[in-house]
């Protein structure tokens, strides 16, 4: 038998922390419109490191649900520094585009050679 009440439960707890992330996301995006993008590609590589450091605590405190250790717990909360690190790698990545200097063979070596490292680091973390 199964117990009506308590997958009704499950599924109003489920609903409620889908409803506050949704607020907060929602809050994210109209704070994130108002800001200067300048700002944030000004520290878009502190923001990197933080974001890799925050790998490295998933690897020695990360929780394990659903069989993958790949988040962390901050009281009640748990997130994954993965999805941080996807927006922190796109913002970077268009940074450095946006810098390029390409005229030479020495410059194209160096452009790529950012990329791959900027990309390569996280990728580890995470696999």
């Amino acid at each position: 038998m199964f117990n009506a009440k308590l997958i009704s439960t499950t599924y109003q707890n489920v609903f409620y922390k889908q409803l506050i992330w949704f607020i907060i996301g929602y809050l994210l995006i109209i704070i994130i419109k108002k800001m200067d993008l300048n700002n944030v590609f000004k520290y878009i590589p502190y923001i990197y490191i933080f974001n890799v450091i925050l790998l490295i605590l998933v690897l020695i405190f990360g929780k394990v649900i659903n069989g993958a250790k790949c988040w962390l717990s901050i009281g009640p909360l748990s997130f994954q520094p993965s999805e941080l690190m996807k927006i922190t790698l796109t913002f970077y990545l268009v940074k450095i585009y946006q810098l390029k200097n390409l005229k030479t063979f020495k410059n194209q070596i160096i452009y790529l050679l950012k990329i791959i490292l900027l990309t390569f680091i996280p990728s580890i973390l995470v696999f």
